[in-house]
């Protein structure tokens, strides 16, 4: 069995792979291309026998304007479009200006987030206290969201979760959520947050429920957009042949209520501590994951 790096591939990925049998090469032998999305002429070229760890299509979650957009487009389609009310309102400009400008006439105290369509790990995000002050009209591709302005604290200290998601296949729609992850502002795990939680009087499972339906949603709201993409790029054995983990990052409110921040493509796998190494690694062990090494050609 053999796997094949193009690209990123961190030390947590390594030792999985190393752990279950497989050996790297550079050579086309491979069962499993692990990287970042391949290019066109080795997308075309992956059998039914080999998995890659992106689909084609892998913005339609990953890009914060056409996530947002699904999931908008989803609830227009629902006969209960509140039940996809988990993303802070937004606004993508320059199409959304007069929308914008309309919430902000309706609501003048409101405090945005200014976030780029295509950034991560933070990269252009501010804060917008006075959006008055601001020169919307001149903002290309940059999404202003309603901020949260009720997070919940722990010590005082805001944070988010990052929630690793598998999907295994788009024909059918596999989806499977891990039930471990980071809490990010320190270094601490969710059993090490549904603890505290736990002793403040919450449900830990009321909130993990929360988020599985959330992910479903979303999921659900991208696949067709997702599968389109996989379709046009040419070769039909993408859509099961291709599986991608997932980061979703979700913040919680005072009320215990779940917001879906954005969806990363590419979630920091690199190890940086020994928690890190531990979450990562049996997140990318786990048996819906592991199931790739059962795909390798005789």
């Amino acid at each position: 069995m053999c796997v094949r790096y193009f690209g990123v591939a961190n030390n947590s990925v390594k030792q999985v792979f190393r752990a279950s049998g497989f050996k790297a090469t550079k050579g086309s032998s491979w069962g499993v291309l692990w990287g970042s999305l391949a290019p066109p002429e080795l997308l075309a070229g992956i059998n039914p026998w080999q998995r890659h760890n992106h689909f084609p299509g892998t913005w339609e979650l990953g890009r914060k304007d056409r996530l947002y957009r699904n999931i908008a487009a989803a609830a227009r389609r629902t006969r209960d479009p509140a039940a996809f009310n988990f993303v802070p309102k937004f606004f993508i400009l320059p199409a959304d200006l007069e929308d914008f400008k309309l919430d902000l006439a309706q609501n003048p105290k409101t405090t945005y987030i200014r976030k780029p369509v295509a950034s991560s790990r933070g990269r252009g995000v501010r804060v917008v206290t006075d959006a008055h002050a601001l020169d919307a009209a001149s903002l290309n591709d940059v999404i202003l969201q309603h901020y949260i302005p009720d997070p919940l604290l722990i010590g005082g200290r805001k944070f988010d979760l990052r929630v690793y998601v598998a999907v295994m296949s788009l024909d059918p729609l596999r989806v499977y959520v891990y039930k471990e992850g980071l809490v990010r502002f320190a270094s601490e795990h969710f059993q090490q947050l549904a603890d505290h939680l736990q002793q403040q009087g919450f449900a830990w499972a009321n909130i993990w429920q929360q988020v599985c339906s959330m992910v479903a949603k979303t999921m659900i709201a991208a696949e067709p957009a997702l599968s389109a993409a996989t379709r046009s790029a040419g070769n039909p054995n993408l859509m099961r042949c291709c599986f991608e983990v997932f980061g979703f990052d979700v913040l919680l409110d005072s009320q215990l209520r779940g917001w879906l921040l954005e969806v990363n493509t590419c979630p920091a796998l690199n190890a940086d501590s020994p928690l890190d190494m531990a979450v990562k690694t049996s997140m990318l062990a786990a048996p819906y994951l592991s199931k790739c090494s059962r795909h390798h050609h005789n």
